[in-house]
């Protein structure tokens, strides 16, 4: 009974992962991945998701959908640059960049992003290739959906992206995005300014990586094995100063399709102007608006304020993950990463013409069917 309870345990497990397993995306996720489409889409790069811009973006969502108004400035009399600052997100020592939009109506986060870049100033803030980090709020109140959008740069905070950001990859090599330090190219005491130099190594000691010059897009071959890949980034700027960065990746070499990353420079997506978002309720205090706050530069709604902090410098080097969910374990490709299963597998996929993801199951359930009637004649002989 105990060797058959071990013998059978292995394949239950895998047969109800087999199953079961599906990869689980959150609704960030997908806002992230939507507003990267149209960044890069129009020729801008793509942008981490920040949990702090993120607390701060829904802070606010969630006050205009429960005051009924729509204004950068709270309820409580807040600025974006206060909620920003109160979720902890970083700052040079005397600059601070970010800028944030909202908008409330009664469809989703498509038809924001519609009306947002149908007007040009908008538009040079969501596209600004500065900025390097994004967080998106959403709240329900009534029929209308409010939404807010803030985007930011910090300190050393450089990310990286596989494959555009993609969960899975049936290929060893694989495309990396890199970011360049484009909000404080100079640096800032020992925060790192424009990179001229990167390593990239499956290790995080980068032992055996060389450097070589910095692009935006980089090839990089992961080692053999199925599972989850992670790639370390080290980058270093002309004064010797050095910011890293990590991204993971799903490698399984039989999955279907084949996954390829979107090319460097797609056409710009055609905007139709849309109509401002419904006016709220004549009772609310403050008025419909969708704006960012009052730009440096005239033609950028970019915030620069300059709020010294003597002797104070913020170092970050650690990269803010995306929002890319945990991928769930994949017991088919560890299955076929197998060299006996694999070949069994393959044979019966060039003769019976069925795909891997019938034979796998198909086979194990065999397998735990001869178990059972060796059990059941074994107890019978007892």
């Amino acid at each position: 009974m105990r060797r058959w309870a071990a013998a059978a345990a292995p394949l239950l497990v895998t047969l109800a992962l087999s199953l079961s397993a599906q990869a689980q995306t959150g609704e960030s996720f997908e806002l992230w991945r939507r507003f990267n489409e149209v960044r890069r889409a129009n020729g801008a790069p793509m942008v981490a998701w920040s949990s702090a811009l993120a607390r701060a973006a829904q802070r606010h969502a969630e006050d205009m959908a429960s005051n009924g108004f729509v204004d950068i400035i709270g309820s409580d009399g807040s600025t974006p640059r206060q909620r920003i600052e109160a979720a902890g997100y970083g700052r040079w020592q005397g600059r601070q960049l970010w800028t944030e939009y909202v908008y409330a109506g009664p469809g989703g986060f498509d038809e924001a992003l519609a009306f947002l870049l149908s007007d040009g100033a908008r538009r040079a803030g969501l596209l600004d290739a500065r900025f390097r980090e994004v967080g998106i709020g959403s709240a329900k109140g009534g029929a209308q959906t409010f939404w807010t959008v803030t985007l930011g740069a910090q300190p050393g905070v450089l990310p990286v992206f596989i494959n555009d950001g993609a969960l899975l990859t049936n290929n060893r090599q694989v495309a990396v995005q890199l970011s360049q330090e484009q909000a404080m190219p100079m640096g800032e005491g020992t925060v790192i300014g424009q990179v001229i130099e990167v390593r990239l190594s499956e290790r995080p000691d980068f032992a055996g990586a060389s450097w070589q010059p910095w692009e935006p897009l980089l090839p990089f071959t992961f080692s053999p094995g199925a599972g989850v890949k992670t790639l370390y980034v080290e980058m270093r700027d002309g004064a010797g100063r050095l910011a890293t960065a990590s991204a993971t990746i799903t490698y399984d070499p039989f999955g279907q399709p084949n996954v390829q990353p979107l090319p460097p420079n797609p056409a710009p997506i055609e905007v139709t102007p849309q109509p401002m978002p419904t006016q709220p309720p004549p009772s609310t205090p403050k008025p419909t608006a969708t704006s960012a706050v009052q730009p440096v530069e005239p033609t950028r709604p970019i915030v620069l304020p300059p709020t010294p902090t003597p002797g104070v410098v913020i170092v970050v080097v650690q990269l803010t993950p995306t929002p890319t969910p945990v991928p769930t374990p994949d017991p088919l490709a560890d299955f076929l990463a197998t060299p006996a299963p694999r070949a069994l597998a393959q044979s019966l996929n060039a003769q019976s013409g069925l795909p891997m993801n019938v034979i796998v199951p198909a086979y194990i359930i065999v397998q735990i069917g001869m178990l059972i009637v060796a059990f059941v004649a074994f107890i019978r002989r007892r």
